[in-house]
């Protein structure tokens, strides 16, 4: 059986706070992390505490972090685990764009 993993997802939305808005999962051995955060930096904040204090060792983020927020995350852990963040197809992306102007 291989060693469980601690795995992170980090979304982006107004107004979240992540002593808040966060949850664990447990799924065949292997831990998952969720926290909304507000901003980019809050993002780095929480991706450095999970992982020194809670031994994460992979962090996707929401499309909302884009590329920058990506390697700022990346460098805010040293480099030391995998960052990766969702991205859609340009099609898609405009659907997108267009609920954020809509409400």
């Amino acid at each position: 059986m291989a060693n469980p993993v601690t795995w992170a997802f980090l979304f982006r939305s107004d107004g979240s706070d992540p002593a808040v808005d966060r949850m664990e999962m447990m799924h065949c051995g292997n831990r998952l992390l969720v926290y909304g955060t507000n901003t980019v930096e809050e993002g780095c904040e929480i991706a450095r505490r999970i992982v020194k204090e809670e031994g994460c060792s992979l962090i996707e983020l929401c499309g909302g972090y884009g590329p920058e927020g990506c390697q700022a995350v990346l460098e805010a852990v040293n480099h030391k685990v995998v960052v990766g963040y969702v991205a859609y197809p340009p099609t898609v992306q405009k659907m997108l764009d267009a609920q954020k102007t809509d409400g």
